[in-house]
């Protein structure tokens, strides 16, 4: 699985520690390739899964002021060992074995900086909804006000994944408790592989979740006492509805329609000429 965290240091952007932790050492090997085709080199790519061997800082766990991550869509692991994790990760519940993306977001959040920390993890859609433990889970986030963000990502964006992804964002700490729902999915073009975002999709996306408001069709607000209300569901479709747009007439349904309004204008004009005939008469009559 992907989990790459970085923290920023005052020396800016360009010179920040970066730290990633793959349990596939190809795709560790392919990440350190990227990042040197970035023009960035860091020793910090571990070949270990993050749930079983987190990274550790004086026999804690190392903290991070930004964790992303974008593990397999068919992530599993090993729910005993939470019930003796000596880092305390998994108190807000276990998911089950095939359900490990909650796993996965209890840990990167055990590892945030307590102030300025904050996560962004790709997930399949049931993340967002699923009953039982996992939604008791995603209620003792809403509880703690940690979820910032959801957005819904386009269909196959990602290669050989045919189920529908989101971007799920969190931080330590949050001035509202309302979330943010987008729908992406009308943002994407289409690329030779499939839907891509590009650079216009990434700034209609920075915009929408700078301005933090309801745009019909594309993103909602949801405050604290709706989300109560949907129990902790935090699936995107459940709040961005989509524009009604009245249906393109056909042709045959045009023609049906340009036949009536000319019947009703012929009857219309019949009848008023009826009533000036008859006007005309009287007139006559009085002279």
């Amino acid at each position: 699985m992907r989990d790459e965290e970085s923290s920023i240091g005052p020396a800016g952007p360009a010179r920040y520690p970066l730290y990633g932790q793959e349990a596939d050492a190809m795709q560790c090997a392919v990440a350190r390739l990227r990042l040197l085709l970035q023009g960035t080199d860091t020793p910090r790519l571990f070949v270990r899964d993050p749930l079983e061997e987190p990274l550790l800082q004086d026999g804690e766990l190392q903290r991070f002021h930004v964790a992303l991550a974008c593990p397999p869509l068919s992530l599993k692991w090993a729910p005993a060992q939470a019930s003796h994790d000596p880092y305390f990760r998994f108190l807000q519940g276990v998911p089950s074995r095939q359900w490990a993306h909650t796993a996965l977001i209890q840990h990167m959040l055990a590892t945030l900086e307590p102030v300025r920390g904050r996560m962004a993890i790709v997930v399949p859609h049931g993340v967002l909804f699923r009953d039982g433990e996992e939604a008791r889970i995603r209620q003792c986030w809403l509880d703690a006000n940690l979820v910032d963000m959801v957005i819904g990502l386009p269909d196959r964006l990602f290669a050989g994944a045919s189920v529908a992804t989101a971007l799920l964002v969190l931080r330590k700490v949050r001035r509202q408790d309302a979330v943010l729902f987008v729908d992406a999915r009308g943002l994407a073009t289409r690329g030779k592989r499939g839907p891509r975002l590009g650079d216009q999709a990434a700034r209609t996306l920075h915009r929408l979740c700078s301005e933090r408001r309801t745009v019909p069709g594309v993103a909602y607000l949801a405050s604290s006492e709706e989300l109560a209300r949907n129990a902790g569901n935090l699936s995107v479709a459940r709040y961005v509805q989509p524009v009604a747009r009245c249906p393109a007439a056909d042709l045959a349904t045009l023609r049906a329609q340009r036949a009536e309004l000319s019947a009703r204008f012929v009857a219309l004009q019949a009848a008023l000429n009826a009533e000036l005939d008859a006007l005309e008469r009287e007139l006559s009559d009085l002279t």
